[in-house]
């Protein structure tokens, strides 16, 4: 719905709206000088303009922002994402140095005068290393996120024998399964925090 002073109307934005009206697309009540237009089409609202005014050599169009994907593809994206920081943590407790990934909250920060402002902080990730050792052996966990994710017979710990960089490679391999969609049945199973996940 539009309001328009008709005073100011263009001689060809007049004739477009009464064009609008005759064919359908909208309606028009006039008030003295107002004229109010209401659009019949909530998907198309074609707006009256200058026939040559820079406006009119575009296109508008209506376009849906989001598409609906398939979430399965969101979770491969994330596992992917989440199997590449777990081999940067590897590198970086190989070299000796501690991996840090910061990230920017939003937290509520009490004022002299009383009152409360919310600000932007940097805040570390807490991250967690997904392999372990046991009896002079290493392991590797399959997880979405923190949460176990079971592949084989209801397992999700890979054995990688006692050589330290099979952990590495383990990470790399489970990157192209995963690439590959041979976790697809999984990551459409299990239950996520959906604002999370789109995030």
């Amino acid at each position: 719905m539009g309001t328009y002073n008709a005073k100011l109307l263009h001689t060809s934005q007049r004739a477009e709206l009464l064009q609008l009206e005759k064919a359908g697309k909208a309606k028009v009540e006039r008030k003295g000088d107002q004229w109010t237009v209401t659009y019949t089409s909530q998907l198309m609202r074609e707006v009256p303009m200058t026939k040559n005014g820079i406006l009119s050599t575009m296109k508008f169009v209506t376009v849906e922002k989001h598409e609906d994907t398939d979430p399965v593809i969101a979770r491969r994206n994330n596992m992917v994402r989440g199997l590449k920081e777990q081999i940067a943590i590897f590198d970086a407790n190989a070299s000796g140095s501690a991996y840090r990934e910061i990230r920017k909250v939003f937290v509520d920060q009490k004022q002299d005068d009383g009152t409360t402002t919310r600000v932007e902080v940097e805040r570390d990730k807490r991250l967690r290393r997904h392999w372990f050792t046991k009896g002079g052996n290493y392991f590797v966990e399959i997880r979405y996120g923190n949460r176990p994710l079971p592949v084989v017979n209801g397992q999700h710990v890979i054995a990688c024998g006692d050589v330290l960089t099979n952990v590495r490679k383990t990470f790399e391999t489970l990157i192209r399964a995963v690439e590959a969609g041979e976790l697809d049945e999984h990551l459409r199973t299990i239950k996520v925090n959906r604002a999370k996940e789109t995030a």
